[in-house]
């Protein structure tokens, strides 16, 4: 007759003959349930009960969308920080809150992992409106509606400067794409420190960097057409550059968000957006550039990746990592995924440029394989042949395919695109993007290393593709231990690598005049002359005082040399020069520049190598103090004053004011007593390795990020952030004026930066 099903015992019901299985349902998730059977005949007799087997049901699917956040507040803290909170949200689907989607103008702009409730939005405009919304996400990927959107003002900058960077000297950083301009023979190379860079190749043995972009950004993936450059910047956004001056690239508008590969067309720019979730997932988004300083994202469509982006005609093609997706983009507002090959091949590529088309053909560097793919008809694309070596980026000329993988640089013949051909094959240098034109080609390597100058922007002379060789390699990546300014002249020690002489008569175009080799450390200006502590090698090594005479900008002479007993940080004062470094101050008198002579000594007790001068008093940073020396009687310099420390390893001094670095925070010292220095606040948000001083307007830099950090000090309890200001690269020197501070850049040399009100 059938089967009596029982579950925990307990009859749940009867299956007919021949049938011998049935679906048990409505029970709850996440739950063990043991079953047994019995067979019944017709006549009502029944077997014995099967033995018992027993499962646990899943947990259901989480589809229950977290509440709205609510209660959004935003301030304007600075004039470029606005911090913002809101009430916590709470998720009733079962996968739990994963954090809340923060968003900027209605771009994403970051995740907040739960149960933070609070964020801070930094490096923004002062005066400037900005609007937020937030949304709450699952860890299933299900998102709230967003909150209401709530707007903040940053307020003007306080105190008497409004920092913003007007000159630097362009280079190339670290790296990461290029692509050429044949017509006008120029090079657009992305980098981390300056986010786009534009260098003239039209001698390629000697490329020189015209401009790059400002303000400065991280750059990842560069896209060209006509006057403006589309750039992006992996986590830190999408960037409009207007490339119409070539020396003075300007960086005129930007999307928050994660974006990875970039392509133009026209007034639009297409680009793979990676989107925050659980999971997340890529979308293809089309952005309206008719604006250049507000570009709006006009359509998007999921897409399966998006490691490569080429837009021909009304289609784009989205490398996927294993295969293409066709996207129809003749409507910008829709765009429409019109058909996906795979291709049998997963690539390892992440976030790289890794498509490149001509004529019919599409070439996809797939990681441990290069693909030929026939799209002469868009919809219907397909594999033509495979080519087994390592690619991770592409370019294509004619009919020369020039691929990067690992550390190999492969030049391909795909005359015919069914059977490529290797022709050579060389070291990459550790190169992320490629592009050729003609029998150049160049590549883009963040591999720098200043000791055996290498990285940056590669040339290569493909005219022979079995034996290419460089020609060039380009990286302007310089050290930097310290920089001095007097008039237009400005001078940056690069220790191993000599110092440059830099002329500042255009401080919006900073130009290097001249270079000296030697290990080159400290360094003060006085009129118009230089000097410069030289560490001279030998058993044993010494210090030396070296003046040179830098009227002549592009030809500097040495007019002195002076041995001294030890070295480090130099200052100079009317008739003195003061070196101080491992504890030890030395005071020469350097009113005949020809002749300097060692004046007056002093230890101090401590190891530190910083100080400061004003007046009859030197300040130095020595470690375990903070200390006062007075220099009336020059050649009989004493300690007066001191306060412990941490570790004290950078000083300023203005007015009445002395600002030490001490570890991680910044200590701000009362010393119109010089003999009892007075503290009267400390910060520990902001610190550095270089810090100099107006009034009670600070200046940080450090080396380890791109920025020059301004704070207020009016209140020395509570200073207050002026501004966080991007500069291209790492610092550990400054100096300032009442109307610029210079900043030692150790990928553009110096960079200035206005202080107008």
């Amino acid at each position: 007759m059938g089967y009596n099903v029982y579950r925990g015992g307990v009859f749940v019901r009867q299956v007919l003959a021949p049938s011998t299985s049935m679906s048990d349902t409505g029970l709850a998730a996440s739950t063990v349930y043991s079953y047994a059977v019995t067979a019944v005949d017709g006549a009502g007799n029944v077997s014995g009960m099967s033995a018992t087997a027993s499962t646990n049901t899943p947990a259901c699917p989480d589809t229950t969308p977290p509440t709205t956040p609510t209660g959004l507040t935003a301030v304007g803290a600075s004039c470029s920080q606005v911090n913002l909170s809101w009430s916590p949200s709470t998720d009733a689907g079962g996968s739990g809150l994963l954090g809340y989607n923060v968003y900027r103008g209605g771009a994403f702009l970051k995740q907040v992992v739960a149960p933070t409730t609070s964020t801070s939005d930094l490096g923004l405009t002062a005066s400037t409106t900005y609007g937020y919304a937030v949304a709450a996400v699952d860890n299933a990927g299900n998102a709230s509606a967003a909150s209401a959107t709530v707007s903040a003002t940053t307020p003007a900058c306080t105190g008497v400067v409004n920092p913003t960077l007007v000159g630097f000297v362009p280079g190339v950083g670290t790296a990461h794409d290029v692509v050429i301009d044949a017509v006008n023979h120029l090079a657009y190379v992305a980098s981390a420190e300056f986010g786009l860079s534009v260098v003239d190749v039209s001698t390629p043995t000697q490329p020189v960097p015209l401009g790059a972009a400002n303000p400065a950004f991280s750059g990842e993936r560069v896209a060209l057409a006509g006057s403006l450059a589309t750039v992006s910047g992996g986590t830190a956004g999408l960037y409009v550059v207007d490339v119409s001056n070539h020396a003075a690239p300007k960086t005129v508008g930007s999307l928050a968000g994660t974006y990875w590969a970039v392509a133009m067309s026209g007034q639009y720019a297409y680009a793979a957006q990676v989107v925050a979730g659980n999971p997340a997932h890529t979308d293809l988004v089309v952005v309206n550039l008719s604006i250049p300083s507000a570009p709006v994202v006009t359509g998007r469509v999921t897409v399966a990746g998006g490691t490569g982006l080429k837009v021909i005609g009304n289609y784009a093609y989205v490398s996927t990592g294993s295969g293409v997706q066709v996207v129809n983009v003749s409507n910008p507002a829709v765009p429409v995924i019109a058909t996906t090959l795979t291709t049998g091949t997963s690539s390892g590529v992440l976030n790289g440029a890794a498509l490149a088309i001509s004529g019919s053909y599409a070439y996809m560097a797939m990681g441990t394989a290069l693909q030929v793919l026939n799209i002469g008809t868009p919809l219907a694309p397909s594999l033509v042949a495979t080519l087994n070596v390592s690619a991770n980026d592409v370019a294509v000329d004619g009919t020369r395919l020039y691929v990067i993988g690992g550390t190999a640089f492969e030049i391909v013949d795909v005359s015919n695109p069914a059977a490529p051909a290797v022709l050579g094959t060389s070291n990459a240098q550790g190169a992320q993007g490629v592009a050729a034109a003609g029998t150049v080609a160049y590549l883009a390597s963040p591999n720098v290393n200043v000791s055996t100058n290498m990285g940056g922007l590669y040339v290569w002379n493909v005219a022979t593709p079995s034996s290419p060789s460089v020609l060039a390699n380009y990286t302007g990546v310089f050290d930097n231990w310290g920089v001095a300014v007097a008039g237009t002249a400005a001078v940056e020690t690069g220790n191993t690598f000599g110092l440059k002489v830099v002329d500042l008569s255009v401080p919006t175009a900073p130009k290097v005049r001249a270079t000296m080799a030697g290990v080159m450390r400290g360094v003060a200006m006085a009129g118009q002359y230089a000097y410069v502590m030289q560490l001279v090698s030998g058993n044993p090594g010494y210090w030396q005082l070296v003046v040179m005479n830098v009227s002549n900008p592009a030809a500097p002479a040495i007019t002195a040399q002076l041995r001294l007993q030890g070295g480090g940080a130099i200052r100079v004062v009317g008739s003195y020069a003061y070196v101080f470094g491992g504890g030890l101050l030395q005071v020469i008198n350097v009113s005949n520049p020809a002749a300097p002579a060692v004046v007056g000594t002093v230890t101090t007790g401590g190891t530190g190598s910083q100080l400061a001068v004003a007046g009859n008093y030197v300040y130095v940073a020595d470690a375990s103090a903070f200390r006062v020396i007075s220099v009336a009687t020059p050649t009989l310099p004493v300690v007066v004053g001191s306060y412990a420390t941490t570790s004290a390893t950078a000083v300023a001094v203005s007015g009445s004011r002395a600002y030490v670095i001490d570890y991680l925070s910044v200590d701000t010292f009362d010393v119109s007593v010089p003999s009892t220095p007075q503290l009267l606040g400390t910060e520990s948000t902001y610190s550095g390795q270089g810090i100099d001083a107006q009034g009670n307007v600070v200046f940080l830099v450090t080396m380890q990020s791109n920025y020059m950090t301004v704070i207020d000090t009016t209140t020395p309890a509570a200073p207050v952030l002026v501004r966080k200001l991007r500069i291209p690269g790492g610092s550990q020197s400054v100096t300032s004026t009442s109307t610029y501070a210079y900043a030692g850049d150790v990928d553009s040399i110096v960079d200035v930066v206005q202080l107008t009100p």
